[in-house]
């Protein structure tokens, strides 16, 4: 026969076993947790990597576009007058880190390659005509339209449009506006990661002296 002390021992000794394996398993499953989510939150910080280029041959391919650009624009508007010197660079451009957290980190082993540079001042009529011949030549190569604007309102607007290659990921924009009457041409090329072993592979900013359309 039992007593009611003999049975609040059992009862005790049982609780204690439950809560014993019921603390096993909240471990184990904490220690799991942490290995398992250690690698998620490691690619969580880190991002997806850039797809490998070498960011030299990116510049030639965005000079050799800005020829035939500038061909095009020379062709529609020959009397446009000269831009003024130091309208033409060629430098790499900032990558931030493919990362679902904290994305304004910038991500140094890859650069993007970037093309500035400026046709000489028009007017209103020269620019559109001078878009719209650019327009063709790009669109002739497989280049897809993107945004096109037409402002010009108050003497302060500006007309403009952009387009993409779609094999390369290559954007180019040309922006005309006023006071300055300069139709600015903007060509750059999406960020790739700089192979190992490359001259760039050094994390900081690139410039290259650009050969095209004309001498800085």
């Amino acid at each position: 026969m039992s007593t009611g002390i003999q049975r609040q021992r059992q009862r005790r000794t049982r609780t204690t076993v439950l809560a014993a394996v019921l603390a096993a398993l909240v471990l184990g499953a904490a220690g799991t947790a942490v290995v398992t989510t250690g690698p998620v939150a490691d690619r969580l910080w880190r991002g997806r990597p850039y797809p490998t280029a070498d960011p030299d041959t990116a510049a030639e391919r965005l000079q050799d576009r800005s020829r035939r650009v500038h061909a095009d624009l020379r062709a529609a508007v020959p009397a446009a007058t000269p831009p003024a010197p130091g309208n033409n660079t060629l430098r790499s451009s900032r990558c931030p880190v493919r990362a679902a957290v904290s994305s304004e980190r910038t991500d140094r082993s890859a650069i993007g390659v970037r093309h500035l540079w400026a046709f000489g001042g028009m007017g209103g009529a020269a620019a559109r005509d001078a878009l719209r011949r650019a327009g063709e030549g790009l669109r002739a190569d497989g280049w897809e339209a993107g945004f096109a604007y037409d402002d010009e309102a108050g003497g302060r607007g500006g007309v403009g449009a952009r387009y993409e290659d779609p094999g390369t990921g290559d954007v180019v924009s040309l922006q005309w506006s006023l006071p300055s009457g300069l139709l600015r041409v903007d060509a750059e090329s999406p960020c790739r990661t700089v192979p190992d072993g490359h001259p760039k592979a050094t994390g900081k900013p690139v410039e290259w002296t650009p050969e095209a359309p004309y001498r800085p």
